[in-house]
């Protein structure tokens, strides 16, 4: 259990996964640093010999550790305000505080015993995922159209290290989201941005304030009446 401190905390410097790193490293090769529209960012997956140093196979490990992840999110129960818990405490009680925390742990040693293949990265908000493309759901390089059209808007590959952004809150801290590119209209019924607020509901990381930035100008009366009616 790594315990709550309200200390000043050192400067985090960000750490990127083992397949991060070796991917960045033949990025050029990859034909990822080129000027064509639409490189081939699926094959990092889907090919064994489009990458070398066990990299695919890393890749592969991680997908299964993935979906653990996201069975062990889908199961666990939902949680009251944690803000709440901890404003009661007024950051007085730093072991009552850790106690809250470990509530919202998935796997007895943290997230790394839930992806011991070491692929996940490390910055200011705990562990998160790899940032490798295509930037979504590996899923959405299936073969199959359909089963690639249904993965397409998916969260599931996004890591969320619940228990570390809880240690370092304060009983004066201020949940903010912000969302950059926030048009709804193309989602439909089925909105990412609000599969994403309920996910940190359920750890309870209820947001203060919610800021949504797009390029095309919108109505907020039209986005909240309509696409965001709660």
């Amino acid at each position: 259990m790594e315990p709550v401190s309200n200390k000043p905390q050192q400067k985090i410097v960000y750490q990127p996964g083992n397949a991060e790193k070796d991917i960045m490293i033949i990025a050029d090769e990859l034909g990822f640093n080129t000027n064509t529209i639409s490189p081939r960012t699926c094959q990092i997956w889907n090919d064994p010999n489009a990458t070398i140093g066990g990299i695919y196979d890393s890749l592969t490990a991680y997908t299964k550790e993935l979906d653990k992840y996201n069975e062990l999110i889908r199961k666990f129960e939902p949680v009251s305000s944690i803000m709440g818990k901890i404003k009661q405490g007024q950051g007085g009680d730093e072991e009552e505080q850790s106690k809250i925390c470990d509530s919202l742990r998935l796997h007895p040693n943290g997230l790394k015993g839930i992806f011991p293949s070491l692929q996940l990265s490390f910055g200011s908000s705990g562990y998160v995922e790899p940032l490798l493309p295509p930037m979504r759901s590996h899923k959405f390089c299936h073969k199959d159209r359909k089963e690639r059209d249904r993965h397409v808007m998916s969260l599931d590959y996004l890591v969320h290290d619940f228990e570390f952004m809880c240690r370092h809150l304060k009983p004066t801290s201020k949940l903010i989201l912000l969302d950059m590119g926030a048009a709804l209209d193309f989602h439909g019924n089925n909105q990412p941005i609000v599969t994403l607020i309920r996910q940190y509901e359920k750890f309870g990381f209820v947001f203060d304030h919610i800021y949504g930035f797009e390029i095309s100008k919108k109505d907020p009366k039209e986005v909240y009446e309509t696409s965001l009616p709660e």
